[in-house]
Order: structure tokens, then C-alpha cells, then sequence
């Protein structure tokens, strides 16, 4: 019998982890262990403990998603979530229990359920200096230790915050440009359910790369009415996605 679609709310995208982990260059297994949280073994006193971590964020493995194929799905705002998350610990070598911390200050300060998919966090960042720093000094010396003082956090993250637009409403991330705002792809979590298509189309970029490799570039722009650089642009970020998906 065909898999039914469980009702998906307009506009929250979905995700399944496998894709969620290409999306975000993550290795899948490592992407499953944040999403769901995991167990290990340390030998202490000649005694094996087993010792039980939680997923990253809260939100992520407990969403208002439903589960299809008995695998529990991602959200857009999930996925940017985990975005910034995977920037912090690979790119920055910020210590996974301090994003943990940082992530658990916004949460309260914003009264969000996704502080790391929200606009405050940029331009409010003094109020989570503030916070760390009645918990925990530790915690502060790790976000700035790259730069001086509070401009730490602003440097870390100011470069995912050129690839996404906010709501002014929300203040949550509506778009995401992959290659960025100069490029005409985006994931948009109300068109697509969220897959990455061709700004302004419904054309999904897999699509796109399909017929270019079944026909041409020529073909592919006539046959969806759009330009060859869109083309061009779907063809390069699809072969971004096979690419880090091997390594």
C-alpha cells in the first residue's frame, strides 16, 4: 500500500534526516545523534558507566512534526537550527556543551522555542553575554576567544546572517540562499514544503540538474521558463550536495 502523508502545517517545511544532514553538510550519523541525543560508555573506579546525552536543542527530535516511515521529520526552522549549530562546533571549535548553554540562555531571554533560528540573537547578543556570564565565566571565554570582548558572537555568526532573511513578525528565519543571496536558489519553507527550488519558481533544483543531465542547459531553461544562469545555479548546488554527501 502507498505511504500516507500525514497534514504538514503551511509553511514549516519538512526534512527527512538523511536530507536534512546533505543540506547542512553533516554526516548523517552525527546529525541523527544531535536530533535524537545518544548514549556512551567511560570506564571510571574499574566500574563501566553508561552515560545518556539529550538531544542539541530541545525542539529537535521532540517537533510538532509528524513521523512518516517511522522517521522522525525536520522543520525549516529545525534545520537552520542545526545549521548554526554544526557552523559553531566545525568552523569555530566551540565546545558542544557551550552551544548547548548558549542556546538554553537565548531560549529563556527571547521566549523562543528556536534561538539559534532567531534574528534576537544576532542583535541582542550583549543580553546573552550577560546571561552566560552569571552562570558560568567558563562559557564566555569559549564563545569569545576568537576575538575580543562581545564582538566574539557578532563574528562567529555575522556570515551565516548574510544567507537568510527573517521575519520582521517573528523575527524567525523565513529563507535560506544556500550559495547565497547573489545566487537564485533558496529554500522557502511555503513553497516546495521547503525543498530547494529556483527563486520565484516552484522548480525544484533536483529537477533542474535531472533534465540537464538527460538533455541540456538550453532545454532545461526553455522546458521551466527559466534563465540559464538559474539553471547553472541548480546544476552547481546539486553537485555541491553530491559532493559533500561523499566525502
Amino acid at each position: 500500500m502507498p505511504t500516507t502523508i500525514p497534514h504538514v502545517p503551511l509553511g514549516t517545511g519538512i526534512y527527512y534526516p538523511a536530507e536534512a544532514a546533505r543540506l547542512i553538510h553533516l554526516h548523517p550519523s552525527r546529525l541523527r545523534r544531535w536530533v535524537r541525543g545518544y548514549t556512551y560508555w567511560s570506564h571510571q573506579r574499574r566500574t563501566d558507566q553508561r552515560h545518556r546525552l539529550p538531544p542539541v536543542l530541545v525542539t529537535v527530535g521532540t517537533s510538532d512534526l509528524p513521523v512518516i516511515d517511522r522517521t522522525a521529520a525536520l522543520s525549516f526552522l529545525e534545520l537552520m537550527e542545526l545549521r548554526v549549530v554544526a557552523s559553531l562546533v566545525d568552523e569555530h571549535e566551540i565546545p558542544l556543551q557551550t552551544v548547548r548553554r548558549a542556546a538554553d540562555a537565548a531560549k529563556r531571554l527571547f521566549e523562543t522555542k528556536y534561538p539559534f533560528a532567531s534574528r534576537r540573537i544576532w542583535v541582542e547578543r550583549r543580553r546573552i553575554f550577560a546571561s552566560l556570564s552569571r552562570t558560568d565565566q567558563e562559557e564566555i571565554a569559549e564563545i569569545t576567544r576568537h576575538a575580543n570582548g562581545q564582538l566574539g558572537w557578532s563574528t562567529i555568526l555575522q556570515p551565516l546572517l548574510r544567507d537568510v532573511e527573517f521575519d520582521v513578525a517573528t523575527f524567525l528565519t523565513k529563507r535560506w540562499w544556500p550559495l547565497g543571496p547573489s545566487e537564485p536558489i533558496v529554500l522557502d519553507p511555503a513553497i516546495c514544503f521547503g525543498a530547494p527550488c529556483v527563486n520565484g519558481t516552484r522548480v525544484r533544483t533536483v529537477v533542474v540538474a535531472g533534465m540537464v543531465a538527460a538533455s541540456s542547459v538550453t532545454e532545461a531553461a526553455e522546458a521551466y521558463d527559466i534563465s540559464r544562469e538559474a539553471v547553472a545555479a541548480a546544476c552547481r548546488f546539486e553537485v555541491e550536495l553530491h559532493r559533500h554527501a561523499s566525502m
